[in-house]
């Protein structure tokens, strides 16, 4: 599940950053910012997932 939401999210703002290199620079700004904060979600879903994993290893030991 986690490697699916990370490969379509990876594909979506790579798509951002392809059209914000060739938008004129006001539209790319924008395209940008859209991109940044759709990384800084994925980026919290990561870690989320990471303490999921390091919680459940820790209890079985």
């Amino acid at each position: 599940m986690l490697n699916d939401l990370l490969r379509k999210q990876h594909e979506k703002i790579g798509l951002s950053i392809e059209a914000a290199e060739k938008a004129n620079p006001f539209v790319a700004m924008t395209i940008a910012k859209r991109a940044a904060v759709e990384s800084h979600a994925l980026i919290g879903l990561v870690i989320d997932e990471i303490e999921k994993l390091k919680a459940a290893n820790d209890a079985k030991y």
